[in-house]
């Protein structure tokens, strides 16, 4: 692993940015971060061996700017390997993943962080979702917020909505009781549910979240997170299911590692399920 780090003083907000192969919006992507308004931030950037331009373009930045901390990784991680080696490097009271083709609005840092100064039981805050579609912005409707809910309301909630809150604001003492438990397809989603035991998700009104909208199937989203080119998809949705009672149990108990693998295995029925409807709605 090469290194490249200047230090920020008592950063209040540690970015963690893993990125590979991402030159083509990376430098769009990470002024959306060092033009916030909220300007105590510690930047750290894991470059996952990439063979574009990614480590010209951050050395580059990281001649006119401080708070950059910059890693280029020898070996190829997988993605979530990657996340979590950013998180372990991070120094400040809250968390931030940044994706190299996602953007947010100039306050979206500093309104997050305020909401989350004035709720003990929030662990992330979120805002609006925009979906970005050939440089059109869409406002999507997201309900992920859990405030007033129990640990197990949480969890049916969160299990059947996509993982975009992942990509909040999240305190950090919280964030690092979780971890990731290797598995390649919605790898994500253990990782929420595991995080509901801790708390809940907060809504914050008023700074968006801009994500890249691009369609991709299971096989190419397993492929761009583990490498794998020819996944076994039965053992890969096994890994999944164990994925989701490790994850819990380690921060909620055996009950809710349960209630994870369960939540996750009826989401796969119904996901497999609409597959089926979809192919017997084209042949009659």
């Amino acid at each position: 692993m090469i290194e490249n780090k200047k230090k920020t003083l008592n950063p209040h907000v540690s970015i963690g940015f893993p990125v590979r192969n991402g030159a083509l919006t990376l430098r769009k992507a990470l002024y959306s971060i060092l033009n916030q308004t909220e300007k105590n931030l510690e930047i750290i950037i894991s470059d996952n061996n990439s063979s574009d331009d990614t480590s010209l373009i951050v050395n580059n930045i990281i001649k006119k700017e401080r708070r950059i901390k910059y890693y280029r990784q020898k070996q190829t991680l997988t993605i979530f390997r990657n996340f979590d080696f950013v998180l372990r490097k991070a120094s400040g009271k809250y968390f931030l993943w940044m994706a190299h083709d996602d953007l947010r609005d100039v306050n979206y840092v500093k309104k997050l962080t305020r909401a989350l100064d004035n709720d003990e039981n929030a662990i992330l805050a979120f805002g609006d979702l925009m979906y970005l579609n050939n440089s059109l912005n869409e406002k999507i409707k997201f309900d992920f917020e859990t405030e007033n809910k129990n640990v197990l309301r949480r969890m049916v909630k969160t299990a059947f909505i996509q993982c975009f809150h992942i990509y909040g604001v999240w305190k950090s003492d919280k964030l690092k009781k979780l971890s990731f438990s290797g598995t390649s397809w919605w790898g994500d989603l253990p990782f929420m549910l595991s995080a509901c035991c801790l708390g809940t998700f907060k809504y914050v009104i008023g700074t968006n979240f801009y994500y890249l909208n691009k369609k991709k199937s299971s096989k190419s989203r397993i492929y761009y997170q583990d490498l794998k080119s020819k996944p076994n998809m039965f053992f890969t949705i096994i890994s999944l299911i164990f994925s989701g009672y490790q994850s819990s149990r380690k921060v909620g108990g055996m009950i809710y590692g349960i209630t994870s693998s369960i939540l996750i295995t009826l989401k796969i029925f119904n996901l497999m399920c609409s597959i089926l409807y979809k192919k017997l709605s084209e042949l009659f």
